[in-house]
Order: C-alpha cells, then sequence, then structure tokens
C-alpha cells in the first residue's frame, strides 16, 4: 500500500482518502490504483514502498496511459512505471570478492 499524506507547502491542513483522513504530520495507506490518478496533485506527497511493486506490475493497461498523464512522463510499460515510482531493487547476489584488508604504512624514523 501506497503512503499518502498533505505537503507542508498545500493551502489546507487535512482531508478524507480511502485510508482515512491524512494531515500533514500523519499519513494514510491508499492502494495504487488510487494514488496513481492523483499523482500530479502537488498538495499530496506519495511513498511508493517495495511492497507495492507487484501491484504495479500488475496494472491494467489504462492505467499506464494515466500514468503518463499524471506524472507528465511517456510511461508505455510497466517496467517504465515501476522505474520512475521504485527505487532499484538491490542486488540479491552474494558478492564473491575478497574483503579488503589493509597494511599500515611504516611510520618515519625519529629525528632527534
Amino acid at each position: 500500500m501506497v503512503s499518502v499524506k498533505v505537503t507542508d507547502g498545500a493551502r489546507f491542513n487535512a482531508t478524507e482518502t480511502v485510508g482515512g483522513r491524512i494531515t500533514k504530520k500523519s499519513s494514510a495507506t491508499v492502494p495504487v490504483t488510487w494514488a496513481i490518478p492523483r499523482l500530479n496533485d502537488t498538495s499530496l506527497v506519495f511513498t511508493f514502498e517495495e511492497e507495492d511493486r507487484e501491484a504495479l506490475l500488475s496494472l491494467p493497461e489504462k492505467f499506464l496511459a494515466l500514468s503518463s498523464k499524471t506524472t507528465g512522463k511517456d510511461i508505455t510499460s510497466h517496467a517504465e512505471l515501476e522505474m520512475l515510482l521504485l527505487p532499484p531493487l538491490k542486488k540479491r547476489l552474494k558478492s564473491k570478492s575478497k574483503p579488503k584488508t589493509t597494511t599500515p604504512k611504516p611510520e618515519p624514523p625519529i629525528e632527534e
């Protein structure tokens, strides 16, 4: 579920959503399908999380066109929408590199 709250610069302090009342200090969670049509609302801030990835990838095609309108970007695929709204997937592959080892630098001789 997408987190939504009222931006600090909004001309109103609170509003109702399908997830409940939101304010400048409190957020609510809403479905991806509720958030997409409202992405261009400058009074709301949306935070998409990793859990939203599956919902974004399974949106009906009509939401891609709607996403293009509300974001002002040319979105033609679910992958483009995913890249725009979500942080990139972290690679889950184990690194086979060797751990870094450092050798101490020799100290210069002390002059007397």
